[in-house]
């Protein structure tokens, strides 16, 4: 760690879309994808089939965010989005 301000090119340059952290994937988009996936989710437009796909596509991600901390450092308000992080955790 740093003590230095840490910009996204310092993580990942511009020219390239994934880096892995331990062993995991984690493409260039994967927070935002997340965060727009939880806002539909939280849209209540879906029905129950749309609902399973995101929460499978949600689940997708996790891996990746755990990866990079984010998880760490955030608590998330949807109650449901919470619980796929803890049960990712209990694995």
């Amino acid at each position: 760690m740093t003590n230095k301000v840490i910009k996204p090119s310092d993580v990942l340059a511009d020219a390239q879309n994934e880096i892995t952290i331990n062993n995991i994937k984690v493409r260039k988009g994967t927070i935002a994808a997340l965060i727009q996936n939880i806002q539909v989710l939280e849209s209540n437009t879906l029905d129950e089939i749309q609902k399973i796909s995101l929460l499978e596509g949600i689940n997708a991600l996790i891996p990746a965010v755990m990866a990079i901390g984010l998880n760490d450092c955030v608590s998330w308000k949807n109650p449901l989005i919470q619980d796929l992080f803890d049960q990712y955790n209990r694995k």
